[in-house]
């Protein structure tokens, strides 16, 4: 896969609202934080508090280049916001590599089924020529047989054991 591709996944998932809420689901810091919150707070506050952590996680592109980017990600103190922000990216690289192999998975899947079905292809070709030859195997003995010749006969022109041309 192009590395850009990869970068661009990247950039996306990172952006993404249902990996944020993934991430704040699975990690024990913020879920230590909405327990303190959860038995006084309404269902609309829960999903302020929900939403106000999810805008937190940022990505912005920096300048007109297409490779620079500054991703944060911010907590109660600067510890904090580096290990969730580290946590997340590799959460998301994770996701990114999964994703990946899945996708390689796939194409290797598509691949090996196509070749399966061109070996199943060429199989039925192959069997039926060895038919086809039998056949005219088998008229060309019946020929030589009708026409008194006991002994194979190998003449220049042809490959043909018994040198009686069917295709003629």
């Amino acid at each position: 896969t192009d590395t850009r591709l990869l970068f661009k996944r990247f950039i996306d998932a990172f952006k993404s609202s249902d990996n944020k809420r993934d991430f704040l689901n699975s990690n024990e810091e913020f879920q230590t934080l909405i327990t303190l919150v959860d038995g006084e707070a309404t269902p609309d506050e829960i999903r302020s508090f929900y939403a106000s952590w999810i805008e937190r996680i940022t990505v912005k592109k920096i300048g007109s280049e297409d490779n620079l980017y500054e991703i944060a990600l911010q907590s109660m103190t600067k510890e904090s916001s580096y290990s969730l922000l580290n946590q997340y990216i590799e959460m998301i690289i994770r996701k990114i590599h999964h994703d990946a192999l899945n996708n390689l998975k796939a194409i290797v899947d598509s691949k090996y089924n196509e070749l399966v079905e061109q070996q199943r292809t060429l199989e039925r070709q192959a069997e039926i020529k060895l038919l086809v030859e039998i056949e005219k195997a088998k008229f060309a003995l019946e020929i030589a047989k009708s026409a008194g010749v006991t002994q194979p006969i190998q003449t220049n022109s042809s490959d043909e054991i018994f040198g009686i041309e069917l295709d003629a």
